[in-house]
């Protein structure tokens, strides 16, 4: 099976790089900016260049990573996130069925205002932030264009990138140069492995599945807790790891407060099941130990 990931120098993307090694399918791996070695690059704003690229390659099955999360960034340059996010994702369906090509379209948590989380796949979106609103007209777009599509909803993903810091590094980092980590302790969220994230969005391609999914690690707690198992696992001070209020934060765009994706349906479908956070975080470690030997 050839299989496209798109958006792979994203962390996400890295963890499709990682868990790829160990899979018999073919696969292509695409950039928009950050160049990766052994990659394409590809502009799914541009549909000259989509098309191109489906006439070269035709690939059985697409999984689209890419997207602008920056919710500041966001919030300042509406036109072109909603280019890269929702039209992008437009024009990458639109491709898929012409050539006949499965796609799975990668969206988040926070299409959700986390008023009422933990939520299922069949909830109402509300967004509350212009990247949440570009993530859920991505969704509608997508599923529009061809029904049998699936929209796989992922959350605070975590994992090793090159190209980006992430919640778990960055823990990681600062309580081993012994600085004071402060994180949130009432706000909740599916913290989601991008490694793990990414075998099961591969076991969903492989199959073809439609509609919509939750796909996350299997534990909803908050980021201080989070924060308390990543020193737990990683052997690290956890005295550094001050808590401290969501509304204390200051964060310049609104994140959704109690919410967390809940995969009582994806655990159904899926023969590799959804990993609690702290087998992950074993997991990250032990890759970090792979990677120093």
């Amino acid at each position: 099976m050839k299989i496209c990931i798109v958006g792979a120098s994203g962390l996400l993307g890295e963890g499709f790089q990682r868990v790829s090694k160990d899979s018999k399918n073919e696969f292509i791996f695409c950039y928009a900016k950050n160049k990766i070695p052994n990659a394409e690059q590809l502009d799914i704003t541009k549909e000259d260049a989509i098309k191109s690229f489906f006439q070269i390659h035709k690939p059985d099955a697409l999984i689209n990573c890419s997207a602008i999360t920056d919710l500041e960034f966001c919030e300042k340059n509406k036109s072109h996130a909603f280019n890269v996010n929702a039209l992008g994702a437009k024009k990458l369906a639109q491709a898929c069925n012409i050539h006949g090509s499965h796609l799975i379209h990668v969206s988040t948590d926070y299409v959700f205002d986390g008023n009422a989380g933990p939520y299922q796949e069949n909830d109402v979106p509300k967004p509350i932030s212009y990247y949440g609103q570009t993530k859920h007209e991505s969704e509608e777009l997508v599923l529009k264009e061809n029904e049998n599509f699936c929209v796989a909803r992922t959350a605070l993903l975590y994992g090793w990138c090159q190209n980006k810091q992430n919640l778990a590094t960055m823990i990681i980092s600062e309580l081993r140069n012994n600085r004071q980590v402060k994180l949130i302790d009432d706000q909740q969220v599916s913290p989601s492995y991008a490694d793990n994230v990414a075998e099961m969005m591969l076991e969903l391609a492989k199959t073809k599945i439609s509609g919509t999914f939750n796909v996350t690690n299997s534990s909803i707690v908050t980021r201080y807790d989070f924060g308390i198992l990543i020193s737990e696992v990683f052997g690290l001070n956890k005295s550094l790891i001050k808590s401290i209020s969501i509304e204390d934060f200051h964060w310049k765009v609104p994140r959704p407060h109690k919410s967390g994706l809940l995969i009582e349906k994806i655990s159904k479908v899926l023969r590799k099941k959804p990993l609690t956070v702290k087998e992950c975080l074993i997991r990250m470690r032990e890759e970090e130990v792979r990677k120093e030997c």
